[in-house]
């Protein structure tokens, strides 16, 4: 049975058939009346949370098995993997903690973490407290003054805000006849493109769309004073990408962002956000398809009243002396810390914090426990066609050093298949580290190289693993040069050396490729690459990862020549097999 333990780090392949039986369980439960959504998390057993991943089915409400039909009921297994029913919850709010520190004086100045509040727009309405999440810009603007903030819709539409309306940090300005609340500074106006409703987003690798509950909007914050609409005082508010206080590894700025929709191995694991509410606190990933209903929104009737495939977050216990929160509360978010980014361990943006307590629980008992629900990241950055600014060390989707067309660089222009005569491979310095030049070959080396790739090209199979290279071969030699996680794995176990290698048995001055190099195994050096490639590549290079990896990996780990990867390929050609052989 291939249950997996939250604890352990699963295998490529492992993963790769989960996220199947996944997909092929959306679509079987999918069409059960009062399914609401079917994703995974832990397994909840007696109210306690399991070290097992599950599929989990979200109901409106349980029936008793007894009444259901057997092609209504969910089977305690599906595939050899654990399900779990459960019914959706009822949600809650609260007042918080109340970080409403003036940043603007400080160092640092505007930046994640800290209070943002909308102009207030009806007489007598109380201050609409919230969280600004991160620094964002928008995608391919490279202008000094493309700088964003992102929060929530609900923060910034809230009370008749809406677009064009300032925003302010930390209090807003007073309304005639109305005491301040306190210091006021405009950072800039609400942008009209924002979310608040289940939207349909296509996950990298799924095969249809998938509902995603957003609620997410930004304002521009203007660094600059402006005269008659012109710069009359440049760089007149300080901001940084940091997020106050978050202290990872002694950091304060996000190092990546992570695709956390399909992805097990955030299940269980902690991570973390800072809020005006409650400051810095950890949670647990519990769930990553959840739906929670909505309180109804009396100002838009058509309102969604559940939100769907959301990212359900515990508050972990264990992370403070008293085992509670700063309001003392079992909570990982309160009322005030919407718009907060959530970030994995590692400083990855995962989440954007959207539903926390709700005031229909504001007087339950002590220790008031409650979950966190957060948007995923990738369709609220997609969506809004922003990036968030992090460290630099991460070309990762959705970064603004992203490479993919989703940061501040285009995307490079999609390549087709070489042209008869060219060989896609023949460029492959292009791929290397800087320290391995591009070979000069003679004409009977070019002659072998041509006869090798149209030799891969004559099956279908092989020109489709041709045309896939030729479209991320770019983005490839970028990353190595330029990205530094994927110089390091590369340099690490040494990628100069196996490339110089394989261009060597290419050209024909060697027989073979060699399994190991200076105690470093080609298995090992193709599983890291594809592994941190798939973290910091664009969605084409994820997919095309995730499509041939457990097809083509066993075939290039064992593999002794070139020879014996053409004659892997499914439709060879018999007379193509014969020039293999006969292949130096």
């Amino acid at each position: 049975m291939p249950t997996h333990t939250t604890t352990q780090e699963l295998t490529r392949s492992e993963r790769e058939s989960f996220r199947a039986a996944l997909w092929r369980a959306r679509e079987a439960f999918g069409r059960i009346e009062g399914v609401l959504g079917v994703g995974f998390g832990q397994k909840r057993t007696n109210g306690l949370f399991l070290d097992v991943v599950a599929i989990t089915v979200t109901v409106s409400r349980k029936t008793p098995p007894a009444a259901l039909s057997a092609a209504d009921t969910i089977p305690a297994t599906f595939e050899d993997y654990p399900t779990d029913v459960m019914a959706v919850g009822r949600g809650s709010a609260t007042i918080g903690c109340d970080n409403d520190t003036d940043y603007t004086g400080l160092p640092g100045g505007i930046q994640g973490g800290i209070q943002i509040v909308p102009e207030i727009v009806n007489a007598g309405v109380a201050y609409a407290k919230g969280t600004l999440g991160c620094i964002v810009r928008r995608r391919g603007d490279k202008d000094r003054e493309n700088v964003y903030l992102l929060t929530c819709k609900h923060v910034l539409f809230s009370d008749g805000a809406r677009e064009g309306h300032p925003v302010y940090h930390p209090f807003a300005q007073a309304p005639k006849g109305q005491p301040p609340a306190g210091p006021s500074t405009v950072l800039g106006p609400i942008q009209k493109l924002a979310y608040r409703d289940n939207v349909p987003y296509s996950a990298a690798g799924a095969s249809t769309p998938q509902t995603f509950y957003l609620d997410c909007a930004t304002a521009r914050i203007d660094i600059d004073c402006k005269c008659f609409n012109s710069t009359c005082t440049k760089d007149h508010l300080k901001y940084s990408p940091a997020i106050v206080d978050l202290g990872l590894g002694s950091s304060n700025l996000v190092a990546g962002v992570r695709d956390a929709i399909d992805d097990p191995g955030i299940i269980g694991k902690q991570v973390f956000k800072v809020g005006r509410a409650t400051g810095r606190t950890a949670g647990l990933v519990r769930q990553l398809s959840a739906v929670e209903p909505l309180e109804p929104d009396p100002d838009d009737p058509a309102a969604p009243t559940s939100a769907r495939s959301v990212m359900r977050i515990d508050f972990d216990k264990a992370s403070t002396p008293t085992h509670l929160n700063c309001l003392g509360n079992e909570r990982f978010a309160e009322g005030g810390d919407s718009g907060s980014v959530v970030v994995d361990e590692n400083r990855n943006v995962v989440g954007l914090v959207a539903i926390s307590a709700a005031a229909a629980h504001a007087n339950d008992p002590p220790p008031k426990a409650y979950p966190t629900y957060a948007c995923h990241i990738f369709p609220v950055l997609d969506l809004l066609k922003i990036c968030i600014v992090t460290d630099g060390s991460s070309t990762s989707h959705g970064c603004c050093t992203a490479t993919d067309g989703s940061g501040l660089t285009s995307a490079p222009p999609p390549q087709t298949a070489a042209p008869t005569g060219k060989m896609a491979f023949l460029n492959a310095g292009v791929a290397a580290a800087p320290s391995v030049a591009q070979a000069e070959i003679t004409d009977e080396q070019r002659a072998r190289m041509l006869a090798l790739r149209d030799a891969l090209v004559a099956s279908p199979s092989g020109r489709e693993l041709h045309d896939t290279f030729v479209r991320v071969r770019r983005e490839l030699g970028y990353l190595v040069r330029n990205s530094r996680p994927v110089k390091v794995v590369w340099h690490r176990n040494h990628g100069p050396a196996y490339l110089a290698h394989i261009l060597n048995h290419l050209k024909g001055d060697s027989p073979a490729v060699p399994h190991e190099v200076r105690g470093i195994s080609r298995s090992d050096f193709l599983t890291r690459m594809g592994a941190v490639l798939s973290a910091q590549g664009s969605i084409p290079m994820r997919d095309a990862i995730a499509r041939y990896r457990v097809e083509l990996l066993p075939v290039l780990v064992s593999a002794n020549d070139i020879a014996d990867c053409l004659r892997a390929l499914p439709d060879l050609d018999p007379s193509v097999g014969d020039f293999v052989g006969r292949a130096p």
